[in-house]
């Protein structure tokens, strides 16, 4: 029941020294989302087929994305009344109530 909407600039690195240190936290059975041995969106006969996974596990598909914020936009749905405030960087990112 929140939605956030963040605007700026993003980096990726992806085989680079910070991807592969963010990898090395990246333990166990949560590898196998970076390694299935179909792309992701490959169209299947059944559930069991979009879980077969490369062996080894690599970090080929795997990045780091570094975002640099400008704005940030809050929505906070609420049956008592949905709350809206835009954050700024050029505002310092003081708050700003919109209409939701």
């Amino acid at each position: 029941q929140l939605q956030l909407i963040l605007t700026g600039s993003v980096s990726i690195f992806q085989n680079d020294e910070r991807s592969k240190e963010a990898w090395r936290r990246v333990q166990g059975y949560v590898q196998q989302a970076y390694n299935s041995v179909q792309a992701p969106g490959t169209p299947i006969h059944e559930p069991k087929e979009g879980h077969v996974y490369k062996e080894p596990m690599d970090d080929a598909y795997f990045a780091v994305l570094a975002l640099d914020p400008t704005e940030i936009e809050v929505l906070q749905l609420n049956r008592s009344g949905h709350l809206r405030a835009l954050f700024t960087k050029k505002n310092a990112w003081k708050g700003q109530w919109l209409v939701p």
